[in-house]
Order: structure tokens, then sequence, then C-alpha cells
């Protein structure tokens, strides 16, 4: 459907037609908060979107990360944020947040300022090849003409509807439109942005056929072992309501993680603890016959480890544009749906063969939890219990924003009672810009947002201090362990001699100082003691300023108490 727009603004504004429909076009599909980088060739955009009453704009100097910034609001409201930056290698700072996006489904409208395509290649300066600079991790790209007469105004307005459109449609992620502006940049006049034509996408879903849910039913019903494994889902409502009816099936297991942001009596939840160390008769109820993901990407090496070893699995991998996911090498259908839609075509499947597939995962994870719970006692103070501490005591409703690395990981090994919603840039899983991306969040909500980041993730992100958008509701818990502590963890590096200075990369950086630089509140924690008294008062959110707490945690022993935490989940014949 068309429709038409006459914007009566009747004020000082941008010559740059382009310009003024683009923020026009954004406000009419709902693109109202702009993250704005610093420089001369985006002149015309920021004062276009800073002019637009309908805009909420940021100004983030670094656009590295001022589009992680962004993508912390676009997790957080699941709807398309704008980031605009200048011409040349301001442009290529983006790349690191926009691969994160596509891998993550996440929708960002990137706008790049550019110089005319006559200039590029000329020795002209702030000037590289910007057109498809993201093509591989990029839903589509898109360039607008200089020209601006009436017919050039109609192209313009298509292309900005398309691009908008496409970063929801079917499934999200981010769009890139490269923009070249001709000189002067500066110049303003008491215009209008007329006759602004706006297309509407109508429907970003897909429906599966009737015979093909007929078949898939079928297929259930008579399928023993059915573990279905769900990876990075936003919050939820309906989701959640029909995965917990699913999983009252007995032949079904619900397999999440913390970011899959699903709870329930039948879930498992803890991944790792389940299915590292146990026997090999529990080994076998654990392989499922058939696997069914959702969501993005899994974090759990375990259970890709532990799947991949299965020659007799099925895999279904529903996805809204059927991406070839074979994470587990057994893929044998795409089923292109939400996985709302999917799980209401399928949840009324009546099974028709004895099973008791969901009740052998429960009695597991039973065996499981008090073998956890007893070896998390008698360690000493290390980073798997202040991981334990912060977990049970953060307040009730609050959104976590999990570094990569170490804190993911360690989030999928607890229990917690409260209401807690999860997020983490797991669709690549780089460190940069995990403080950005929680800072961007903060803004959003009245929430508490409590961003676990580790050292060496804070320290390369740390010009997402650099900006004036710190709220109080935002709490920076950093877990400094002398380094990159997932070396210590992991199989390969652990083991050589350049572990610590070409892999754990020790610093001596004073977080103390990083936060007294740009008046973040900081506590310091050095024991469990310490830990303890800090968190009865940390999360308080009328504190007038954004607060870092750093606990430092012994690094060595820390890798050395979760190796023997694994080991101690170990089932044996007489548990």
């Amino acid at each position: 459907m068309l429709m038409y727009f006459i914007v009566e603004t009747g004020s000082m504004n941008t010559n740059k037609k382009a310009a003024l429909h683009l923020a026009e076009l954004c406000v009419q599909k709902g693109v109202t908060e702009v993250i704005l980088s610093p420089g001369s060739r985006c002149a015309p955009l920021v004062i276009a979107f800073n002019r637009h009453p309908e805009i909420k704009c940021y100004t983030i100097t670094d656009e590295r990360s001022a589009a992680f910034f962004a993508m912390g609001i676009a997790q957080l409201k699941r709807k398309p944020v704008a980031i605009v930056c200048t011409s040349g290698t301001a442009t290529l700072n983006y790349a690191p947040a926009i691969a994160e996006a596509y891998y993550q489904n996440i929708p960002l409208l990137v706008l790049t300022s550019d110089r005319p395509p006559q200039w590029i290649d000329q020795g002209d300066m702030q000037s590289i090849r910007q057109d498809n600079v993201f093509e591989n991790y990029i839903k589509k790209s898109f360039s607008l003409p200089t020209n601006e007469g009436e017919e050039d105004m109609i192209y313009v307005d298509r292309i900005i509807c398309e691009a908008i459109n496409q970063t929801q449609f079917l499934e999200a992620g981010p769009v890139h439109i490269n923009i070249p502006f001709n000189e002067p940049l500066y110049d303003l006049e008491e215009i209008n942005a007329e006759n602004v034509k706006c297309i509407e996408l109508i429907s970003t879903e897909q429906r599966l056929p009737e015979a093909a849910v007929f078949q898939l039913k079928e297929e259930l019903a008579k399928t023993k072992k059915i573990m279905v494994l769900c990876g990075l889902i936003s919050p939820n409502e309906k989701i959640n309501a029909l995965i917990n009816e699913l999983s009252r099936k007995e032949n079904v297991a619900i397999f999440t993680e913390t970011t899959s942001n699903l709870n329930g009596p039948n879930l498992n939840t803890q991944i790792d603890k389940i299915i590292d160390g146990v026997l090999e008769e529990e080994l076998e109820k654990i392989q499922p016959d058939l696997v069914i993901s959702l969501g993005g990407i899994v974090v759990s090496k375990k259970i890709k480890v532990l799947l991949r070893k299965n020659k007799n699995l099925e895999h279904w991998h529903v996805n809204p544009i059927a991406k070839h996911w074979d994470t587990y090498n057994s893929l044998t259908k795409l089923i292109p749906s939400s996985p709302e839609k999917f799980l209401e075509s399928i949840i009324d499947f009546e099974l028709n063969i004895e099973s008791s597939y969901r009740q052998d995962l429960i009695n597991i994870n039973t065996k499981k939890n008090k073998k956890a719970e007893n070896h998390l006692n008698q360690v000493d103070f290390c980073d798997l219990k202040a991981y334990d501490l912060i977990l049970k005591n953060i307040p009730t409703n609050s959104i976590l924003q999990l570094g990569n690395s170490t804190p993911v990981r360690y989030s999928n090994l607890f229990e917690y009672d409260q209401q807690l919603t999860f997020y983490s840039n797991r669709g690549v899983g780089g460190i940069d810009g995990c403080l950005s991306t929680a800072v961007g969040m903060a803004n959003e909500t009245d929430k508490l947002v409590v961003a676990i980041i580790g050292d060496l993730s804070l320290a390369y992100d740390s010009n997402g201090f650099w900006n004036n958008y710190f709220p109080k509701n935002l709490k920076i818990i950093l877990i400094n362990n002398d380094g990159g502590n997932i070396f210590r963890i992991i199989k390969g590096p652990s083991s050589i001699d350049e572990l610590g200075d070409f892999f754990e990369t020790k610093n001596n950086i004073s977080f103390e100082n990083l936060a007294a630089t740009y008046n973040i509140g900081y506590e310091k924690c050095e024991d469990e003691k310490e830990l303890k008294e800090c968190l009865n008062t940390f999360f308080d959110i009328n504190k007038n300023k954004t607060q870092l707490l750093e606990i430092k945690t012994p690094g060595i022993n820390s890798a050395e108490v979760l190796r023997n935490y694994f080991s101690e989940l170990k089932l044996t014949e007489k548990t």
C-alpha cells in the first residue's frame, strides 16, 4: 500500500532533500532513535535528524562504540535503530557491530555519508569505496543518488522504504544505505519535506502449509526422544507459554540457555552441567532421536560435541528464512517459520508411543544439582563463587547484558529464583562493544540493567565510557581475573608456554582511575565477605550515577576450580 505525507515543518533545516526525506520516512516507519557520530560529510543528516521533533538523537564520538550502543537499544526494543557517520574510515568502524547484528538478527539501519561517486579514488580526503563495503555481513546494501529532481526523490523514497522494511522483513538484520552529498554541506533553508512517499510493509511473518504441519505432527507423534534446543531468543511471553506447554509431553526435553529467556519447571536450563561426565547408560538417555533447534546461536560447546557424535540424529532447524544451519552435521529439515508460529502449529500433536525422555532428563538434572551445590559450598573465593553470589543477589525483573568469553558461559551454570532477562552479543561472540551495548540499552529502559564484563572486554571497549549517556540504572560488574581467563579453561592454550604473554594478555589498567576519569561510581571487592556486603547496596537504582563494581578474583585458581567443578559433577554407580 502507498501512503503520501506532506510534512509542514516551516523552519530552517538542511537543504539536502534526501536527508529530509530520510528523517521523515524513519519516523513514519518507526525508526525514532538515531545514534550520531561527529563529522563533516554527515552534516546534512545530523541537521535533519536533530531538527525532527519526533526523533531522539544521541551523540557518540567513537563509531565502533556508537554502533554497539545502537544495538543495545535495538536488542531491547526489537525495532530498527539508525546509526549515522561521516565518510572514510569512520564507516569501517561500524563493521564489528554490523557483523554481530547480522548473526544475532538485530535490526540496524546503517547510514554512511559519502563523497559523490566521481570523487572516489581521486585522491580526495576521507573517501574510500563505501558501496557494498559490508557485503558479507549485511542483509542488503543501497546507495542514494545525488540528484534531487522530482523523479529522483521518488526513487530515493523507494530505496529508503525498502531498506527500512528489509531490517525486519522475514528475519531482522542490519541494512546499509550509503548517502553521497555534494558540497556545500551546511546550508540551511526554510524548507519542507514535501510529498514523502511511504511504502508500508504489511507483514513480516511466514506460515507453514497445512500439509506440512500434518506431516511434522505425524513424525513428532512417533518419535521417542525429542530434544528442543533453544538458542538466543528475545523475551517473548507467547513463546515461553508454548515452550512450557510443549515441555509437558513425555517424549520432549527442552534445553535452554540464559540467553534463551525461557523459564518453567520442566526446562533443562544448565546444559553443560547436565551432559558433562554422565555414565554411558545415562548418556544414552540424553542423546535424542530428533533435535529441533529454535532461535539463534547456542553458547554450549559441550552440546555441539555431544550431538555431532550422534550419527543417527535427525535435525529440524526452525528459521524464518530457512538458514542452512547444519550445526550438528545432521540437518534433515529446514522449517521456514518463526519459533512462535512453528510451536503454535505443532503443539497439539498426540504421542502414540511410550517414552520416558522428559523424566530421564529431570532425574539426571536433579542428581547433578545436588552435586553442584555441595561442591560450590566447599570452594574458596573464585570466579565460580562470585558468579553464584551475583546471580542470587540481582533484583528481580532486572536486565542482564553478559560479556562474551566467560560471563555468558558461567551464567549457564546456575539456577536463580528471580525473573531476569538476558542479552549477550552472541551473534559472532566478539568482546568488542560489550560495554557500549549495555549503555545503549540502559538509556532506553527504566529497569535495572546489569552488565557483567571481564577485564579484557572492558579494557577493549573503554571508549564505551566516552559519551554523555550514563544513566543511574546501569550497574557494571567487572570480573577482573588478570586477563583472558577463558584461555586457562579451554583445551589448547592452557597447556602451552605462550599462555600468559600471548593469550591471557594480563594488563595493568587501573579501572578505578578509568571510572574516575568518566565520573563513574566505583567499588572494589577482593573476597567473599566484601562481595556480599557490596551486593547489599550496589544495585540501588536511586544512586545518582552509574556504578562500577570491580571484583578481583584469582585467575589461576578460578580456572582450576571450574575444571574440578565438572570433575565433581561426574555421576558414578552410587549417585
